[in-house]
């Protein structure tokens, strides 16, 4: 048993305070069989962080654009509908105008009519 702590505690460091500040000056310590259990592959990390990094913010923003175009493309979608239902809605009105100018017209006529009749 102390023979496994002795393995996981963490040696000097250059320094000299035996804390590890970021883990990367810790001691590679050696599991049953002789094999690594990977405390000192922290210059491996170094590699793969900034890779990491940027393959996220790549994804990030990818899906971020993906996304907005979607959006863009609902907004779009809702103002030709919009736009369909007005025009639709102008033709009623231009309609029911139309009438209105028929009658207004024949409400005119009829009153010439009756003026010239009792004139005449």
């Amino acid at each position: 048993m102390t023979e496994l702590l002795g393995r996981m505690r963490y040696q000097r460091t250059a320094s000299g305070t035996g804390v590890s500040r970021v883990g990367r000056d810790r001691p590679s310590a050696t599991v049953a069989g002789g094999t690594d259990a990977g405390y000192d592959n922290g210059v491996a990390w170094r590699g793969i962080r900034w890779r990491l990094l940027l393959v996220t913010v790549v994804l990030a923003v990818l899906a971020g654009t993906v996304y907005n175009n979607r959006r863009f493309d609902d907004v779009h979608r809702r103002i030709d509908d919009l736009r369909g239902d007005m025009n639709a809605r102008f033709a009623q009105v231009d309609a029911r105008l139309s009438e209105v100018r028929e009658d207004l017209r024949e409400i005119r006529t009829l009153l010439q009519e009756a003026l010239r009749a009792r004139a005449g």
